[in-house]
C-alpha cells in the first residue's frame, strides 16, 4: 500500500531528480525567450527596443524546417510477423490511423516539431483516458512539456529511469471540486512549474501542482497522482492493478525524440541553441548598420544658443523664409554635422555571419524552392532539393523512430483496454465507406498449435511497424508526372518495345515502381492481323517448306 510517507519519500526523488535537470531547464527558457524576442515583442535587457533590431534569419530557417516535417507527416503500416497475423496487421494499419486523427495527431504532429526545434527535444504521452468515449475510454495522446517531465539523471533511456515524474499546475478551485476532501489541506505550491512572462502569475498562490508519479515495482508499473502529501490515487491501492500493473505493457507512456543528442543524457540540442549565437552577432552588426543610414537619411545640425535662428521654421523644409532675431548671422550659428559611412568591411561581417548560419544548418535557396540560373525541369529542381534535404531528412526518420514507438504503445493499450467491441469507418475497395467492429480478443494469447509434433508455448501477435510519409510536397507530384510524361514520349508504353521498357525500369528505383512494371507487363499487342496470301505466295511458303523437309530427311538419314 502507498502511504503518506511513501510520498514524502517520492517528494525527496523529485527535488533531487529536478535539481539535476537544472541546467537542461534553464537553457530551454533561454531558448524560449529568444524565440520569443525574434518578434520584437521582447526586448533584450541590455539594450533599447528601438534601437536594437531583431533579424528573422533564425525564424526563417525554423520556418522551413517545420515545413519539411509537415510535408512528411507520417502514416504507419503494421505487418505480423506470423503468416496469421496478416489479417489482423491489416486492420489495425486502417485503426491506428483513425485513432490518431481522432486526438488531432496531424495538430500534435506540429506542436511536436516547434518543441523539438527550439527545445532540442519533444515528448508524446500515450496514455488511456477512461473519460472519452462516453465513458468506455480511449487511447489519447498528448505533447508533454519538457519543463513539466523529470527522470533518472545520467540515462539515455527513458524506460531505464526507476522513477518518472510530471507535474502540471490546477487552480485550487477546479482541485476542490474534483476531490472535495483537498478543502483545507492545500497550503502552497512547493513543485511550482515554470511560467512565461505572457501567462498571469498574479493566481499562483492559489495554485498547487499534482503530480503523476510512475515507477517499477516487481517488473511492473504502477501510477500514483498526489498533491502536496495527500494521495489521490495510487494503484497499488486498488485491486485491479495492485498485482497486475498500471499498464501491461510495463513501460513509461512517455516517448523521447530529441534533435541531436548530447554524449550522455535523454535530452539533445535545437536549432536555437545551434543558431543563438550568430543570430545575436547578426542582430548587433544588422543594428549598428541600421542606425547608421538612419543618421546618414537625415541631415542634423549644430544650433548657437546665441545664433538667433528660428528653429522651428527652420526645421521646416516647407518654409522659404526663415526669420533670424540677430544681426550677427555667422557661418558658425548652425553647421552641419558630419556623418560618415560605414566601412564596407562591416556589411561584409554581416553578410559573413548570415551566410555562417545559412551553412550551419543547411538552409540553401533551392531548399526554399528557389533555383539557380538555367535550372528550370522539374526533376533537375527536385535533384537539388533532395541533395540540399539530407539535414531534414536525418532529423525526420528520428521523428519516424518515435511515431514507430507511439503505435506499439497504442497497440499494446488496444491489447489491454479494448475489451468491448468498437466501431470504426474506413476506406474499402474503390474508396467505399465501410464499419468493422474491432476488440482486443485478436491480439490475446492464443493455442499457439503443435511444431514438430509437440504444443507450442501460447503467444501473443507481434507485430512490425514500418513509418512512411503520408504526404507529399507538390514539387514531389510535379517531379512524378514530369516522369510519366518521359516514360510516354520514350515509348515505355508501346506494346512493341514492352521487354525493353521492362528492362530499363528493371534498372530504376523510385516510388510505385512495380506498379508501372504491372501496367506495362499487362499491356498486349494489338497489331492488325496478316493480309490473306495469294496463290503464288502459297506454293513459294510450300515449297520452301519441302525443302527444309528434305534436308531434315537426309540429315537423319545420314
Amino acid at each position: 500500500m502507498i502511504t503518506k510517507e511513501d510520498i514524502r519519500n517520492a517528494g525527496s526523488v523529485l527535488d533531487r531528480y529536478r535539481s539535476s535537470k537544472a541546467s537542461i531547464e534553464k537553457r530551454v527558457i533561454e531558448n524560449r525567450r529568444l524565440w520569443r524576442r525574434l518578434t520584437g515583442s521582447v526586448a533584450d535587457d541590455k539594450t533599447d527596443r528601438e534601437t536594437y533590431i531583431h533579424t528573422a534569419w533564425m525564424f526563417n530557417m525554423l520556418a522551413g524546417r517545420h515545413a519539411d516535417a509537415v510535408d512528411a507527416y507520417p502514416e504507419a503500416i503494421i505487418s505480423g510477423r506470423e503468416e496469421g497475423d496478416a489479417p489482423k496487421a491489416k486492420i489495425l494499419s486502417e485503426i491506428l490511423p483513425l485513432i490518431c486523427e481522432q486526438n488531432g495527431y496531424e495538430e500534435l504532429w506540429s506542436e511536436l516539431w516547434w518543441s523539438k526545434l527550439i527545445d532540442g527535444t519533444c515528448i508524446t504521452g500515450v496514455f488511456f483516458d477512461n473519460s472519452l468515449c462516453r465513458g468506455l475510454g480511449d487511447i489519447s495522446l498528448r505533447p508533454i512539456d519538457l519543463l513539466s517531465l523529470y527522470w533518472e539523471p545520467g540515462i539515455t533511456d527513458i524506460q531505464k529511469s526507476r522513477n518518472v515524474f510530471s507535474v502540471e499546475s490546477f487552480l485550487n478551485e477546479e482541485l476542490y471540486e474534483k476531490y472535495p476532501f483537498l478543502e483545507g489541506k492545500l497550503s502552497g505550491d512547493k513543485f511550482s512549474v515554470y511560467q512565461s512572462e505572457y501567462e498571469d502569475a498574479s493566481g499562483s498562490e492559489e495554485r498547487s501542482s499534482v503530480i503523476d508519479w510512475y515507477y517499477k515495482r516487481r517488473g511492473k508499473l504502477h501510477y500514483c497522482k498526489f498533491v502536496g502529501d495527500e494521495i489521490l490515487y495510487a494503484s497499488e491501492n486498488d485491486r485491479r492493478f495492485s498485482e497486475r500493473g498500471w499498464y501491461d505493457h510495463g513501460m513509461y507512456p512517455f516517448v523521447f525524440d530529441s534533435m541531436y543528442p548530447y554524449s550522455k543524457g535523454i535530452c539533445g540540442f535545437g536549432y536555437v541553441d545551434v543558431c543563438k549565437n550568430p543570430q545575436k552577432y547578426i542582430d548587433k552588426l544588422n543594428s549598428a548598420v541600421m542606425r547608421n543610414a538612419l543618421a546618414l537619411s537625415r541631415a542634423r545640425y549644430f544650433v548657437r544658443s546665441d545664433g538667433g535662428v528660428n528653429e522651428k521654421e527652420f526645421a521646416d523644409v516647407s518654409n522659404e523664409l526663415i526669420h533670424v532675431s540677430s544681426s550677427a548671422l555667422g557661418e558658425d550659428s548652425i553647421r552641419q554635422i558630419e556623418n560618415h559611412p560605414l566601412s564596407a568591411v562591416y556589411t561584409n561581417v554581416l553578410q559573413m555571419k548570415i551566410d555562417e548560419m545559412k551553412e550551419t544548418v543547411g538552409n540553401r535557396e533551392f531548399n526554399q524552392g528557389g533555383t539557380y540560373g538555367g535550372v528550370v525541369s522539374g526533376t533537375a529542381i527536385a535533384a537539388l532539393q533532395e541533395a540540399g534535404s539530407k539535414i531534414s531528412r536525418d532529423i525526420i526518420s528520428s521523428s519516424y523512430r518515435a511515431f514507430e514507438k507511439v503505435n506499439y504503445l497504442m497497440i499494446e493499450l488496444i491489447r489491454q483496454f479494448y475489451t468491448v467491441p468498437r466501431a470504426f469507418r474506413i476506406l474499402g475497395k474503390e474508396g467505399t465507406q465501410e464499419f468493422i467492429h474491432f476488440d482486443n480478443s485478436l491480439l490475446k494469447r492464443g493455442d499457439g498449435g503443435k511444431i514438430y509434433g509437440l504444443e507450442s508455448v501460447l503467444s501473443e501477435p507481434i507485430f512490425d511497424i514500418k513509418v512512411f510519409a503520408q504526404k507529399a510536397s507538390p514539387f514531389s507530384r510535379e517531379v512524378r508526372n514530369e516522369r510519366a510524361m518521359q516514360f510516354y514520349k520514350s515509348g515505355f508504353f508501346n506494346p512493341e518495345m514492352r521487354e525493353q521498357a521492362l528492362a530499363a525500369i528493371e534498372m530504376m528505383d523510385f516510388d510505385g515502381r512495380e506498379k508501372i512494371q504491372k501496367v506495362i507487363g499487362g499491356i498486349q499487342s494489338h497489331a492488325a492481323p496478316p493480309l490473306p496470301l495469294s496463290a503464288p505466295e502459297k506454293a513459294n511458303v510450300l515449297y520452301s517448306a519441302a525443302e527444309k523437309y528434305d534436308a531434315q530427311r537426309k540429315k537423319l538419314r545420314h
